[in-house]
């Protein structure tokens, strides 16, 4: 069962990308995010875009690190990703260049998420990015922060089930991303880049599964969930307390649905 799930989400992914990503071009290079798994038989790279191949992921797997950014090239128009041969397999070829290993965290319970007073050294986030990948279970985001860029971080997100299940007044799951660092000598702040995979596999698949079961007959392809990612966007250390901005983050249920049906 779980070959034959990872093969047709793999496969209609792929296809997808083939169809959207590529708009006309027959080779792609870019950054992928995204799980390496091993399906009985090989180690895939599995994204949001579909499951790739390459005999590199072997070699960059390392055993309780799952999730990665891989910068490949995909040509669409060779003979190995032809629709016949991507059908067969359950994935495409890609040319690996390069790749950087992503931290992963498990989101936890925790009342106190949305509280208004600082943690310990916390610092502010200041934007979560609109763009977000999603795979095998994991929310990928990338976060900015204004920081020394040899600042040890911690980062957390909690969810509080008082807020976890939408009601008639509340059409969001609301998820809330906090940060603290360890400080060093250096103090000169830069703009940094933070991308983190955020381990939501459970909370998903049962929200998708109670808003498929809300839905009901009216559930389609177009169907989505909407997570509220809260996050603290200043803190100030003179009161002690902390003010939240939000970033709204939209997925197709049948996705979430199609990665539960691969685990």
């Amino acid at each position: 069962m779980k070959k034959i799930g990872l093969l047709l989400s793999g496969l209609c992914m792929s296809v997808v990308f083939l169809t959207s990503c590529l708009k006309g071009n027959s080779i792609w290079e870019g950054d992928l995010y995204g799980v390496i798994s091993f399906n009985g038989f090989r180690y895939l790279f599995v994204s949001s875009s579909g499951s790739f191949y390459s005999p590199n992921l072997e070699d960059i797997y390392i055993n309780g690190q799952n999730c990665y950014k891989i910068h490949c090239k995909i040509d669409a128009g060779a003979p190995e990703n032809s629709y016949r041969v991507v059908q067969a397999n359950g994935y495409m070829k890609m040319t690996y260049i390069n790749h950087e290993r992503i931290p992963d965290f498990e989101i936890s319970y925790s009342s106190q998420g949305n509280s208004s007073y600082m943690l310990a050294n916390e610092v502010p986030i200041s934007k979560v990015s609109e763009g977000y990948d999603y795979s095998s279970g994991y929310l990928f985001l990338k976060q900015l922060i204004n920081i020394p860029d040899d600042w040890e971080l911690n980062w957390i997100m909690n969810y509080d089930p008082a807020t976890f299940t939408p009601s008639e007044n509340s059409i969001y799951y609301n998820l809330y991303v906090r940060v603290t660092a360890i400080s060093s000598e250096k103090t000169q702040n830069n703009s940094r880049t933070c991308y983190n995979a955020y381990n939501m596999r459970n909370m998903l698949s049962d929200a998708a599964n109670n808003e498929k079961e809300k839905l009901g007959t009216a559930f389609n392809e177009t169907s989505k969930i909407t997570l509220k990612i809260n996050y603290v966007s200043s803190v100030d250390e003179t009161s002690n307390t902390v003010s939240w901005s939000y970033e709204l983050v939209e997925i197709p249920l049948l996705f979430i649905l199609m990665f539960e049906a691969s685990y």
